[in-house]
């Protein structure tokens, strides 16, 4: 039998999607992307009033990740592409950000291609027109960028009053693009990001200097296996606003000493570069890079470290992967200077020795030695007091580094994968009085444990559960012995 009420019982609606409150249902769209909320407009009444209400800047005010794609294009899909560019540019004014996504190397009837060359200028036309402007992010493929926008002066301008972010990848072995100038950029006056990825080996990448025009620029990379050919350097040099510089296969280039060059430079990171290949290959900045907090350098092979990155008194951040120099103690003349480094990664680095200047680093609170041959640990290294993460995985050590025992402070440890030789010759309990432990790991080779080493780790992980059993399981400190 249905339920009875009373005279004065007012029937409660249930909750469905079309009836939620405002603030919830705003809540939900925040997670939508835009082609979907795009089509929620025709969902009903109320979602069409909020979508459309212009107080509510934190759904559209950040647009990321409109992906259009290298499929053939349907009717559907043209229909909102359309739908999209007409509402991109009535609410222009309320829309900081908005990023596309073109889908590499796509045929030409794709709606990718369809995109760049009909929908992207139809809207800048209309931004164009109504003097408005949208932060745009776009990541392409180098051929659709060129062909359809860099051709026309009319559209490469309304392109730089609105880029500012801009990732090309170059998939393309097509002889008639085997140079690629990147000077074509020049007059992306907003462009505050340049990401460069080079797939085709050879192919050269080539600048006269105009990249200086670039005023606005924090952030150049180039990345692959291209190679940059042109007074790169010099040209980056005066950029006011450049913060990272992320390169491989860097073009050699000297910088004038000038107090103005590269001054907001906080990040520089470069991949496989050698500076033995002739006059004008090296590195020079001129002076010192006052303000670089972050170093890295991989696959290098240098005769002497730069000067211009020595004696960087703000450097936080250091990581030398792979890298060889001809100088026995490059490594202590590279961390010269370098006191207020926070996390060193020296990996495949070191020639079975760590560097005097690493002791020196009173503030450094991680440090990685990976592939490092390594026998055993200094015991310089408790002056690190402020150590937190330390590994030495992949290195040759035969039992746990006595000098251990008195970093009290240390929160994760790392001692995996050592030599296969690698044995517990003693308790391993002292790791108790390590109250901030997180995470140990320790050997990896299951078949080379002996007996009494497995005594011991079963020890270890008894006195581990004891001596933290305050701490709730899943923040008890975990050990990886593969036992």
């Amino acid at each position: 039998m249905a339920p009875t009420f009373g005279p004065g019982h007012k029937r409660r609606q249930s909750g469905t999607i079309t009836n939620l409150p405002d603030e919830l249902l705003c809540q939900i769209l925040t997670h939508f992307d835009f082609i979907t909320k795009l089509q929620g407009h025709e969902v009903c009444h109320q979602w069409n009033e909020v979508l459309n209400d212009p107080c509510r800047v934190d759904l559209w005010g950040e647009t990321r990740g409109i992906k259009m794609k290298s499929t053939l294009l349907k009717d559907e899909r043209r229909r909102l592409i359309l739908q999209s560019t007409d509402w991109l540019a009535r609410r222009a004014a309320g829309i900081s950000h908005v990023s596309f996504e073109i889908d590499d190397s796509a045929p030409q009837n794709s709606e990718a291609r369809f995109f760049m060359e009909m929908q992207l200028p139809y809207l800048l036309g209309q931004l164009y027109h109504h003097g408005r402007q949208i932060n745009i992010a776009l990541s392409t493929d180098t051929e659709m960028m060129t062909r359809p926008l860099m051709q026309d002066r009319m559209l490469l301008s309304c392109l730089g009053q609105n880029l500012v972010r801009l990732t090309l990848t170059e998939y393309s072995e097509d002889p008639m693009l085997s140079t690629v100038d990147i000077d074509c950029l020049s007059g992306m006056s907003k462009l505050q990001d340049l990401w460069i990825t080079s797939k085709v080996p050879g192919k050269v990448w080539s600048t006269q200097g105009l990249l200086s025009s670039l005023y606005c620029l924090e952030s150049f990379t180039f990345l692959g296996d291209g190679i940059l050919q042109g007074p790169l350097l010099p040209a980056l040099a005066v950029l006011p606003n450049l913060k990272v510089l992320r390169t491989s296969k860097i073009p050699g280039g000297q910088v004038e000493s000038c107090s103005t060059h590269f001054t907001a430079l906080t990040s520089f990171e470069v991949v496989d570069f050698d500076d033995t290949g002739g006059p004008n290959s090296h590195i020079a900045f001129g002076q010192p890079l006052s303000s670089l907090c972050k170093l890295a350098l991989t696959a290098c092979h240098m005769t002497s470290m730069p000067v211009s990155l020595r004696l960087v008194s703000s450097l936080t951040r250091v990581k030398f992967e792979n890298c060889s120099f001809t100088l026995d103690d490059w490594l202590n003349q590279a961390l010269e200077g370098a006191t207020q480094v926070e996390s060193l990664t020296l990996r495949n680095s070191c020639s079975d020795s760590i560097p005097n200047s690493v002791f020196q680093m009173v503030g450094l609170q991680k440090l990685k030695l990976p592939f490092s041959f390594l026998t055993d640990l200094p015991t310089e290294i408790v002056q690190l007091s402020n150590l937190t993460r330390l590994d030495l995985s992949d290195n040759d050590l035969s039992c746990v580094p006595q000098a251990l025992e008195q970093m009290t402070h240390l929160r994760t440890i790392d001692l995996a994968a050592c030599a296969e030789s690698f044995q517990l010759t003693r308790p391993l309990t002292f790791l108790t009085a390590f109250h901030n432990l997180d995470y140990i790991s320790i050997g990896s080779f299951v078949q080379s444990w002996n007996s009494l080493s497995m005594f011991y780790i079963g020890q270890l992980n008894a006195a581990l559960v004891e001596a933290f059993k305050h701490r709730v399981p899943t923040e008890r400190p975990y050990c990886e012995s593969d036992h």
